[in-house]
C-alpha cells in the first residue's frame, strides 16, 4: 500500500474508532452504520485528492463537501435537489433536525433512544473530527495534533455519564491513535530511502560475519549465509518512535483515569442514571416544564406534538405535577416514591377515594414530535399499554421512565375520572393534620403580604365559607377579572405580586397563584403541567395536539373526592374548560372585583380577543412580498447554516490571509538593510516551503543554502534569478555575520539593491520550475503557515512553564517565610 494512503486509510480508523467511545450513550447500535459510511466516504475522498495530480491542496474542501451532500442524501434527501444537493429546503430540514437532536440532548438521559435528531447530531459530529483528523494527518502531516478533535470526542460521554465511560472507549480511541502514530512514522521513514535489511543468522553462521574493519581489500562486502532465514527491517528510528509512542500511553493510561473521574468500571461503563431525561437521584427533576411551556406557547408557529383518540370526551393530559414551591418557583418535589409500582401491572386507584368514578375511558396516543420521559395521560390512569419500562407515581399520578421516552412511541391508556357533587364538595372538611395532605399546604416564609391579603379579600368578597366555596371563589376571580397574556413571564413571589396588580399573564400565573393562594387558605394544592384537549382533525375522530395547547392549572385535594382540576386561566380559544362540579351555585357562584376596576380596552390584548397562539396552527400568518435573486435564496436560510457558512469560507481562505499577513509585517518591520536581508531571507525560505522543497537556510550559510537551491536545478535556465539569489545570500551574509562596525559598509554596499525585488524575482523562477499542482497548493494551502501553529504552541507552552515556575517559586518562597517564623 501507499505510504501516504495508508496514513489516509488508518486516520479514517483512528476516527471511526473514536466513535466508539459513544456506545455507552445509545441504547442501540442503529447510529454505526451511518457513521462508519460518513467516515469511509470521507477517507475515500481524501485518498483519492492526494492521489490524483492537483487535487490534494483542494483535500479538505472536497471532504466537507461530501460531507455536506452525503448528510443532505441521509437526512434531507426529500427536500434536496437531486437528493444530495444541500438547496435552501434541504438547509432547513437539516436545521429542523439539529436543534431537535440538541433537544433530546437536553431532555433525554443516557442510556438514550437513536433518534434522528440525534443520529444527525452524532454522523455530522463524527464526520466533522473526520475531516479535522485527515487534514491534520495526511495534508498537514501532524499525526499528534490529530489526537486532539479525537479527545474531544472522549470526552462527550465522560461529561454525560456519571459512573464513567469504562475502559474499553478509552482502548478504542488509544488504539486509533496509536495506530495512526505508527503508519505516519512509517511513511516518514520511508521518504528517508531505501530500507536497509539485515540477514538473520544462525549460531553456527557466525564465523561468516566478518567486522567492517576487516573487509576485504577490495573494500568488498561478505555475502551473507545463502541458509540464512530471510530479512528483517532494521529501522532504529521507528523503534524509538515505538518506545516513546508505549511511554506516552502508559503514562496517558494513568493520568487519564485521574483526570477523567468515572472512567474506571463496566462495560462501557455503568451508565444508568437515578431517573428519567434528566432526573436526579433523589427524585427532583433538571429540566424546566414551566420554561418549556413558556417557549412552546410563544412559538409562532405551533408544532404538532402528538395525535391521539378516545372512547370518552376528551380531557385535559397531565404529564407532570408541581407540588413544591420554594418561594420562587414551583418544581418536583419528588418524582419517584417508595410506593412507585411497574407500569405493566394494573396501576393503583387514588386512596381515600369514596366518590363513585364514572365508566373506563380508552385513549390511544401517537407521538410524533413530543421528547419527554413523561407520559401524557388523562387524569387517573388506571392501566398503561406502552413499550418500555415505564413506572407509576400513585401520588403524583405521572407515568415516567428512567431510560425510555415518548419519542415516536404509540401508548394506549385506560382512565377514569370523578365528577363528585357539589353537595357533596361542600360537606368535606380537610384534616390539617393529615400527614398524607400536609406538605400540599406548606407555604415558604417571607412571601409578600399582598398574596395573603389579596386571598383573604377575595374569600369574604365571595362570602365563601367553606373549601369548595373558596376553591370557586379563587377560580372565578381570575377567570373575571383578569387578560390571558403570553407574554408575561416569570412565577416567583415578586413576579405574583406584579401579576395580581397587572392581571393579565398566562397559565402559569393563574395556576401559581391560585394554587399558593389555595394552601394560604387551608386547602392542599399542586400544579399540573401538560396539554388541552387540542383541536380535532376535521372529517376523522382523531385529535391534534400542538405546542399552542401547552397548558398549566391547579389541583386542589378535597378528602373523598381526591385531587380535581379547577381552571383559573381565561383563555378564549375554547381550548381551556371548568369541570361541572366547579360551576358553583350560591354563595361563591360570582366573585367580586376586589381591587381597582378592571382596566377595559387595553392595547392589544382585551378580555374575548385571542392572543396570537390562541388558535392553534392557523393563528400565524405573514404578509408581503418576497423577492426574488440572492437576496431572497440566502433570506430563507436558518442563521445557524449562515454562520457555517461564513465560519467554511473563513477557513478555506485563512491560509492564504495568513500567507499574506506575514509577508506584509516582515516588511513592513524591515527599516534598516539588516532588517530587509533577514526579510528577504525568510521570505525566500517560506517560498521553498510553500511550493514543497528543502531549505536550509536556517541552519546552513546563506552561501551553501544558496548552493543548494541551484544544485536542484530549478533555476538552471535562468541567470536572472540565480544572480538575485546570490545576492539575497550576499546580503543576509552581511546581515549575519557582519559586526556593528561594519554596518555602515553593509548600508553602502546594500543601498542600491532592491532586495524585495529580486526575492520576488526568485520566488517566480522558483514557482514557474514545480508543476501547476504544487503551485495551486503554494498559494492556496501554503505549508509554511503551519510554522505559526508550531510557534504559537511552543510560546504558549514556554510561557505556561515560566508561569508554573514563577507560581512555585512564590509558593516556596511563602512556605519559607512560615518557616521562618
Amino acid at each position: 500500500m501507499n505510504p501516504r494512503v495508508r496514513v489516509t486509510v488508518f486516520a479514517g480508523l483512528a476516527s471511526f474508532l473514536g466513535s466508539m467511545s459513544l456506545l455507552p450513550i445509545f441504547d442501540s447500535f442503529q447510529w454505526i452504520p451511518r457513521v462508519l459510511l460518513v467516515v469511509a466516504a470521507i477517507t475515500a475522498t481524501s485518498a483519492i485528492a492526494h492521489r490524483v495530480r492537483g487535487l490534494a491542496f483542494a483535500a479538505p474542501l472536497l471532504m466537507v463537501a461530501v460531507l455536506t451532500g452525503l448528510l443532505t442524501a441521509l437526512y434531507a434527501h426529500q427536500a434536496a435537489p437531486f437528493g444530495f444537493f444541500p438547496g435552501p429546503a434541504a438547509l432547513r430540514l437539516l436545521h429542523q433536525t439539529l436543534s431537535d437532536g440538541f433537544s433530546d440532548t437536553t431532555n433525554l438521559a443516557a442510556p438514550v433512544p437513536v433518534t434522528r435528531g440525534l443520529s444527525l447530531l452524532t454522523t455530522g459530529g463524527i464526520g466533522v473530527i473526520a475531516v479535522l483528523v485527515e487534514t491534520l494527518a495526511t495534508s498537514l502531516r501532524r499525526p499528534a495534533v490529530a489526537g486532539l478533535p479525537l479527545l474531544a470526542v472522549f470526552t462527550v460521554p465522560a461529561a454525560i455519564l456519571d459512573n464513567g465511560v469504562g475502559w474499553q472507549p478509552f482502548v478504542f480511541c488509544s488504539a486509533g491513535y496509536l495506530a495512526l502514530l505508527l503508519a505516519e512514522g512509517r511513511d516518514r521513514i520511508t521518504r528517508w530511502g531505501r530500507p536497509v535489511r539485515a540477514q538473520r543468522f544462525t549460531r553456527t553462521d557466525a564465523s561468516s560475519v566478518v567486522p567492517l574493519a576487516r573487509r576485504s581489500a577490495n573494500g568488498s562486502r561478505p555475502q551473507p549465509n545463502p541458509r540464512s532465514g530471510g530479512g528483517r527491517l532494521v529501522a532504529g528510528q521507528l523503534t524509538s518512535l515505538g518506545r516513546r509512542v508505549g511511554a506516552a500511553a502508559i503514562g496517558v493510561a494513568v493520568v487519564v483515569p485521574v483526570l477523567i473521574p468515572g472512567l474506571h468500571s463496566g462495560w462501557f461503563g455503568s451508565h444508568h442514571t437515578s431517573g428519567a431525561g434528566g432526573l436526579g437521584g433523589s427524585g427532583g427533576t433538571t429540566i424546566n416544564p414551566i420554561v418549556s411551556m413558556r417557549r412552546d406557547l410563544q412559538e409562532t408557529t405551533p408544532q404538532p406534538l402528538f395525535t391521539y383518540t378516545t372512547t370518552g370526551k376528551p380531557d385535559y393530559l397531565r404529564m407532570l405535577t408541581l407540588d413544591k414551591f420554594d418561594g420562587t418557583q414551583w418544581s418536583p418535589a419528588a418524582t419517584t416514591s417508595g410506593q412507585d409500582v411497574d407500569a405493566d401491572n394494573p396501576l393503583p386507584a387514588p386512596g381515600n377515594v369514596t366518590v363513585k368514578p364514572n365508566s373506563a375511558i380508552t385513549t390511544d396516543i401517537d407521538v410524533s414530535g413530543l421528547k419527554e420521559p413523561f407520559l401524557p395521560t388523562p387524569m387517573v390512569p388506571s392501566k398503561l399499554k406502552a413499550r418500555g419500562d415505564w413506572r407509576y407515581n400513585p401520588n403524583t399520578m405521572v407515568l415516567y421512565s428512567e431510560h425510555s421516552s415518548t419519542v415516536h412511541l404509540k401508548y394506549q391508556v385506560t382512565s377514569t375520572s370523578y365528577d363528585p357533587s357539589q353537595d357533596f364538595l361542600n360537606a368535606v372538611v380537610n384534616d390539617p393534620g393529615d400527614a398524607a395532605i400536609k406538605p400540599y399546604l406548606t407555604v415558604p416564609s417571607g412571601l409578600p403580604a399582598a398574596i395573603k391579603a389579596q386571598a383573604d379579600n377575595i374569600v369574604a368578597s365571595a362570602h365563601a365559607s367553606t373549601s369548595y366555596q373558596i376553591a370557586v371563589a379563587l377560580q372565578n376571580w381570575f377567570q373575571t377579572n383578569f387578560f390571558y397574556d403570553t407574554s408575561v413571564q416569570g412565577s416567583s413571589a415578586n413576579a405574583l405580586v406584579s401579576f395580581l396588580n397587572d392581571k393579565r399573564g398566562y397559565c402559569e400565573q393563574f395556576a401559581a397563584t391560585m394554587a399558593l393562594m389555595a394552601r394560604m387558605e387551608g386547602i392542599p394544592s399542586r400544579v399540573d403541567v401538560g396539554f388541552t384537549p387540542g383541536a380535532k382533525i376535521p372529517g376523522s375522530n382523531t385529535f391534534l395536539v400542538t405546542t399552542a395547547d401547552a397548558h398549566a392549572w391547579p389541583e386542589l385535594y378535597f378528602t373523598g373526592a381526591g385531587w380535581l382540576r379547577f381552571e383559573p386561566t381565561p383563555r378564549t380559544d375554547g381550548q381551556t374548560n371548568r369541570p361541572d362540579y366547579s360551576n358553583a351555585t350560591g354563595a361563591a357562584a360570582t366573585a367580586v372585583p376586589t381591587n381597582a376596576p378592571v382596566p377595559t380596552g387595553a392595547p392589544g390584548l382585551p378580555n374575548g380577543v385571542p392572543t396570537p397562539h390562541e388558535g392553534g396552527a392557523g393563528a400565524s400568518a405573514s404578509s408581503g412580498k418576497h423577492g426574488g435573486g440572492i437576496g431572497s435564496l440566502f433570506g430563507h436560510l436558518p442563521v445557524g447554516w449562515l454562520v457555517v457558512l461564513v465560519l467554511i469560507v473563513l477557513a478555506a481562505f485563512s491560509p492564504i490571509l495568513v500567507r499574506w499577513w506575514v509577508s506584509r509585517r516582515r516588511w513592513t518591520d524591515a527599516d534598516t538593510a539588516a532588517a530587509q536581508a533577514h526579510a528577504a531571507w525568510q521570505e525566500l525560505g517560506d517560498d521553498l516551503r510553500d511550493i514543497g522543497l528543502e531549505w536550509r537556510g536556517d541552519t546552513d550559510s546563506p552561501r551553501r543554502a544558496a548552493a543548494a537551491v541551484i544544485a536542484t536545478r530549478r533555476l538552471h535556465y535562468d541567470q536572472t534569478a540565480q544572480s538575485a539569489l546570490s545576492r539575497l545570500a550576499r546580503a543576509e551574509e552581511l546581515a549575519r555575520y557582519a559586526g556593528p562596525s561594519s554596518a555602515r559598509t553593509h548600508e553602502r554596499e546594500l543601498g542600491g539593491t532592491n532586495l524585495r525585488t529580486d526575492e520576488k524575482v526568485v520566488r517566480r523562477a522558483l514557482f514557474d520550475s514545480v508543476p501547476r499542482g504544487r503551485r495551486l497548493r503554494a498559494r492556496l494551502m501554503p505549508p509554511s503557515t503551519g510554522r505559526l501553529f508550531a510557534g504559537a504552541t511552543a510560546d504558549v507552552a514556554d510561557y505556561l512553564r515560566g508561569l508554573s515556575a514563577k507560581v512555585g517559586r512564590r509558593a516556596s518562597d511563602a512556605a519559607s517565610r512560615r518557616r521562618g517564623r
